[in-house]
């Protein structure tokens, strides 16, 4: 019941900005109320504006487009990063023109690793050595373990199917947020995994166990940082821990 809709902002005949936008209906405190709000993924840790100019007029129409419109009872210009430039002049052109205030703010943590692999092994606790021996001994067990690292993808070969197989079994495929039951989900991570690796972002790892896809690990690489975006195993496999063999 999610309806999407993209404000193009234009100045002198030229495009200077894009604001995704999504409006619904939904009851709050029993209440009918009409929701407006920046287009958004659940797993996203972040929206902006699309820019391509000055910050400033991009606000003020936006302000007073939503000041004009009689479509909608709140507007939540969520996720915006604290260093957006459109969050600084929004925060300064909506008093006086709209009712507003500033929710609380979301704090997306990320892992910072510096060193060696032999110093931070040595700092570890003895506890953690033999649990990360386990998983590698019970997975060796069961069979010949092989770990792959892809840095571009056919996705129309047979790689990007296993991914969307292991993906449609994995753990999280009974909560309907795999790859391949998530509407437009396969095309969106088609066309990702095209531009990513590309561009020389991509990093997807997988483990094998006798030649079969039981685990992945999907990243994007720029700039020094590593971001995770998928994580699958086959749940058939979980006593022998795959996801976190392949984590280690």
């Amino acid at each position: 019941g999610r309806h999407p809709e993209v404000l193009l902002v234009e100045e002198g005949g030229q495009p200077v900005a894009a604001v995704p936008l999504m409006r619904w209906k939904e009851r709050q405190r029993g209440m009918p109320v009409r929701r407006l709000a920046l287009l958004e993924c659940p797993d996203t840790p972040f929206i902006d504006v699309l820019l391509g100019g000055p910050a400033r007029p991009v606000a003020v129409a936006l302000v007073e487009h939503l000041a004009a419109r009689r479509d909608w009872d709140v507007a939540s210009l969520q996720k915006l990063p604290a260093a957006s430039p459109i969050l600084k002049e929004l925060e300064a052109v909506i008093p006086g023109r709209l009712p507003w205030r500033r929710a609380e703010a979301s704090v997306a943590p990320y892992l910072a690793i510096a060193g060696s692999w032999d110093a931070f092994w040595k700092g570890t606790s003895q506890r953690f050595k033999k649990t990360c021996r386990n998983i590698q001994n019970r997975l060796e067990r069961a069979g010949t373990v092989r770990i792959e690292e892809h840095h571009a993808i056919d996705v129309d070969g047979p790689l990007f199917a296993e991914l969307l197989d292991l993906s449609r079994r994995s753990w999280k495929g009974d909560r309907g947020v795999a790859i391949a039951t998530m509407p437009n989900m396969h095309a969106f991570f088609a066309s990702l995994t095209r531009r990513a690796a590309a561009r020389g972002w991509l990093a997807l790892w997988t483990l094998r166990l006798d030649g079969a896809l039981v685990a992945m690990e999907y990243q994007l690489r720029h700039a020094g940082r590593v971001n995770a975006l998928r994580a699958d195993f086959d749940p058939a496999l979980r006593e022998v821990s795959p996801g976190s063999a392949l984590s280690f």
